[in-house]
């Protein structure tokens, strides 16, 4: 019996020790020193560098030499890691940074963000994915996505290739739904406005010419608009003579 509960108690134990390992605090990017996994170091300073291909794409785009990435929109960037270490690495986190291509200065840094951790065996490859909201001023930009990647006890922030962005506003399509309020705004504010003129003033000028129209004065007879003055009398005399009969 006693041995029976020892085992129990094991098991428990060894089942709350794993659980509290996978439910670990992830690490404080920016203070990477507070964690469990060591201090941050410079990739540069290693004696022996990571082994490891990096690349990626972003979702819903061509594959272009220069990307047109809009205000407002998020992109996503799905990353394939391969692990040519001889002992498993662990992706803990994902940044970067929007560069200057003509000097490489920073202009704005992507937040940080802390991820799985995903673990890649040695010899092995992960895909996982970063997504990077789009609020910078019209410009040309490098995109330079970093990853935190821990091996052993050494956390290190490794850069990826840079993608060359033309970052501008998205242009309004004709079928928004706010473009198509302001359309209809506008034609009920024009149709309002020819209502109101018409009433105030087509109404008066419209029944002003009609009664012009059938007011006109009698245009004279044939014979009386002839001046007889000047017409010998017995020319008048027969003239006279031809209106009695």
């Amino acid at each position: 019996m006693r041995i029976a509960t020892l085992l129990s108690l094991s098991a428990t134990f060894l089942a709350t020790s794993v659980f509290a390992q996978a439910e670990q605090a992830p690490i404080d990017l920016a203070n990477p020193g507070d964690s469990a996994d060591g201090k941050y170091i410079d990739p540069d300073e290693l004696d022996v560098g990571f082994l490891y291909d990096i690349s990626y794409n972003l979702v819903d785009k061509p594959d272009s030499d220069v990307q047109e990435l809009f205000n407002g929109e998020v992109i996503i960037l799905n990353y394939t890691f391969h692990n040519f270490e001889q002992e498993e690495v662990s992706i803990v986190g994902v940044g970067g940074q929007f560069v200057d291509p003509t000097n490489g200065q920073t202009l704005a840094n992507i937040t940080d963000a802390n991820i799985g951790p995903v673990i890649i065996p040695p010899g092995d490859f992960r895909v996982f994915q970063q997504r990077v909201g789009i609020n910078l001023p019209e410009n040309n930009y490098l995109l330079a996505p970093g990853l935190y990647i821990v091996r052993g006890s050494q956390l290190a922030l490794i850069g990826t290739r840079t993608q060359l962005t033309i970052v501008s506003e998205k242009p309004i399509s004709l079928f928004n739904p706010q473009f198509l309020l302001l359309e209809l705004l506008l034609v009920v504010t024009l149709g309002v406005a020819g209502y109101f003129a018409y009433t105030t003033y087509g109404v008066d000028y419209f029944q002003t010419t009609a009664k012009t129209a059938k007011v006109q004065p009698a245009s004279p007879s044939a014979d009386s608009a002839v001046d007889q003055s000047w017409l010998p009398e017995g020319h008048v005399k027969k003239l006279n003579k031809r209106k009695a009969k």
